[in-house]
């Protein structure tokens, strides 16, 4: 039986578009699907690795070094390149990830004459705006392109809410969640010695979190709410993983709040699972997500999470049974929540019991895997 061939197309190759990709590529049936890649290298080194276990894996990678920012002469050049690998390559799906792949991926395979074109926003690019003119803007491009696109693969309900009342009508749109490995996450005892020594933190509560310095993760209010919970809890550590644009701005802020002996900046970390099992508290402060993997991977470690409550955080916390949703806007709140758990052994552990107990059920890959396999199969067969 011939196999069907897809393209997965992605430019924002770090954090959890990368950690989707990897998954999909390493989960999908081979014996089913013919798998290819298009992605982008500039955004972090260390996806050439990726790289290297796609090809061992027998899937073809093309690179073409897309960029985030719009720059009309560039993006023109790689439309045109990921439309001579499409059309010579004859793909049966094209399935364009994230906002930049998911213009030029989309435009292309349209011109290329591709019928079956999937997208995953992994949060939409106008969420991000509130300037009117970019939203719109950003918007309009989603509303237009959505026209070529069979189905939008949305990762939580509250992503397709927004769809729904912002781009298309709902019979086009689809909600497959993000999934973890169950295998990743049991925390050895010698393993978080060796990590608490290594970082110099034997004795002290962590508060942990993980994400790029991008304006999406709001660390201004994480570093807000540090500062008060390190006026009333002395012996506090906060842990951030992850790097980025706004490093300089986030280093000038953890000074002028004098927070340089409570925070420790790790940088982006490729193996980050050992870190969540050293972690109290996972604190995420965004103002949107998709669905967030570090939060489905803190859970997943049995780590209580308090978080802002908005879209995808709102689809895998539950609030005061996995951990506290407070609203972004009540800074106060959140602290009272942070504190009242480092003083509550039982409750953290009961959080982090049920955490662990709600992403088994509802978050492995390899269910999230056999929805999109049969999504592709089915739309595939109907079409042929």
């Amino acid at each position: 039986m011939k196999k069907i061939k897809i393209l997965h197309i992605l430019e924002a190759t770090i954090g959890g578009t990368r950690t989707h990709l990897n998954q999909l590529i390493s989960h999908l049936d081979q014996n089913k699907f013919e798998i290819q890649v298009i992605v982008s290298t500039r955004r972090t080194p260390g996806f050439r690795r990726d790289i290297d276990m796609m090809k061992k894996i027998g899937v073809k990678v093309h690179v073409v070094d897309m960029v985030r920012k719009i720059k009309p002469l560039k993006d023109l050049l790689d439309l045109i390149k990921i439309y001579r690998i499409i059309k010579a390559e004859q793909f049966d799906i094209v399935h364009a990830h994230s906002s930049k792949a998911g213009v030029l991926g989309r435009l292309a395979a349209y011109l290329a004459g591709i019928k079956i074109i999937f997208y995953t926003p992994h949060a939409f690019a106008f969420m991000g705006y509130s300037n009117r003119i970019s939203h719109f803007f950003c918007r309009s491009i989603e509303k237009m392109l959505a026209r070529l696109t069979m189905r939008i693969i949305c990762v939580s309900e509250s992503e397709k809410k927004i769809a729904i009342r912002n781009v298309c009508e709902k019979n086009k749109i689809i909600v497959i969640g993000n999934g973890v490995e169950p295998a990743f996450f049991s925390p050895q005892e010698k393993q978080i010695d060796v990590l608490k020594h290594q970082l110099g933190i034997k004795n002290k509560k962590i508060i942990g979190t993980v994400g790029d310095f991008r304006p999406q993760k709001n660390y201004d209010l994480f570093l807000k709410i540090a500062f008060e919970v390190t006026q009333v809890c002395q012996d506090i550590t906060f842990l951030i993983i992850g790097d980025g644009e706004r490093r300089l701005q986030i280093e000038k802020k953890i000074t002028e709040y004098a927070l340089g002996k409570n925070i420790i900046l790790l940088g982006r970390i490729d193996q980050v699972h050992q870190y969540y099992s050293i972690m109290d508290i996972f604190l995420l402060t965004s103002l949107w997500e998709g669905m967030p993997y570090s939060v489905l991977e803190a859970m997943a470690m049995g780590i209580p999470v308090v978080a802002t409550n908005v879209p995808g955080l709102r689809d895998v916390v539950v609030d005061n049974i996995t951990g506290y949703l407070v609203p972004p806007d009540k800074p106060g709140e959140i602290v009272l929540k942070v504190i009242h758990l480092l003083h509550d052994t039982q409750k953290r552990q009961k959080f982090g019991l049920n955490g662990k107990e709600h992403i088994f059920k509802f978050f492995q890959i390899e269910a999230q895997v056999v929805k999109l396999e049969e999504l592709y199969e089915h739309v595939y067969f109907v079409n042929n």
